[in-house]
Parts: C-alpha cells; structure tokens; sequence
C-alpha cells in the first residue's frame, strides 16, 4: 500500500504512532492522555499557522509548550470523544498501512461447528476443550498451528482429561478427528 505523507494529517499520525508504540510498554498511557497532548500541541501549531500563512509546512516553535499550558488544558466531553474515535480509526488505519493482519481466525469456531455432532459426550466436554483453547493461547501454538490443529489438540486433551474415548457412534470405522476434514491426520 503506497501512501503520500501529504495526504496525511502528520501531528495526527505522529501522535497515534507513539500511542501504538505505547501499547507495548507495561504500563501504557491512557488514550485521553494522549488525545489531551494532541489537542495541545494542534492548538498551538494552528495559533503558529495562522502567522505563517505563506509557508503550509513550516517547522512549528515549540518554546510556546509549556507543562503548565498542558496541565490546564481542558477538553469538553463531546471533543474528547470525537478525538478519541478520530485516533481509534487512524489506529486502524496505520496498522492497515503496515501490513497488520487485524483478522484472525480463532480455534473456537471449529468447537462452534461441531457442537451437535453426536460424538461429542456433553456441553461439559466443549467446555473443558475451550478451556484448553484459552490456555493454547497463553503459549505461542497459535503461530506455530493452525486453528483446525488447536482446536482438534484440544478435544483430544479433553478427550484424556474426561478419560471418554471420542468416535462416531453412528460410524465406528472413522476416526473422530476427520470432522474436521478427510485431510487431517494424527
């Protein structure tokens, strides 16, 4: 995806950047902090701007920004919100430029499929294979497998954690696994 900067709101996207970047510290900054800092900073650009008319991409003077000047700016609720939902789509929109997969294809879907499926003892077992899908996720088997993979991994465990021996009553010669396709083997 080939973007022009000049198309693009440049204190906007610096400060939704720094906010991503933030996202991987421990402990990130709230949102309305940043939005707060925003807002700041764009009022005194614009009050700048408007001296320098001629020159649309002048380099701001930033004697003018003071910590004071930031503790006592106060943004009304209406403002803030729409600040908000203008950094939450440009989030969006800078992931996009970067190639961030926003779409991800959970295991729990599989589990959704096969619900009424009569090999599966109760709505107890599903729980117990969701379970072990929530834990699969606390480890890094979600970039090494596929969903189909954990979600059958977790109906095996169930399988040995309820000690009940999966299989289709209707059909003893398939393998319980192949509910999820002919193609899968263990």
């Amino acid at each position: 995806m080939q973007v022009s900067f000049r198309k693009l709101e440049r204190f906007l996207y610096g400060a939704v950047s720094i906010f991503l970047a933030s996202k991987l510290d421990d402990h990130p900054k709230p949102l309305r902090e940043f939005a707060k800092a925003y807002d700041y900073l764009h009022q005194i650009h614009k009050k700048q701007s408007i001296k320098n008319t001629a020159n649309p991409y002048f380099e701001p003077n930033y004697s003018e920004v003071k910590e004071d000047g930031y503790k006592n700016h106060h943004i009304d609720s209406k403002k803030m919100q729409e600040l908000e939902e203008k950094f939450a789509n440009t989030d969006i929109e800078i992931l996009k430029m970067i190639g961030f997969d926003l779409v991800i294809e959970l295991p729990y879907h599989y589990l959704d499929k096969i619900k009424k499926d009569p090999m599966i003892p109760s709505a107890d077992f599903l729980k117990i294979a969701n379970n072990f899908i929530n834990d699969s996720m606390r480890t890094l088997a979600c970039l090494y497998y596929e969903p189909r993979v954990i979600a059958l991994a977790a109906l095996n465990l169930a399988s040995h954690f309820c000690k009940m021996k999966l299989g289709d009553k209707e059909n003893p010669n398939q393998e319980w696994y192949h509910c999820f396709g002919e193609d899968v083997e263990m």
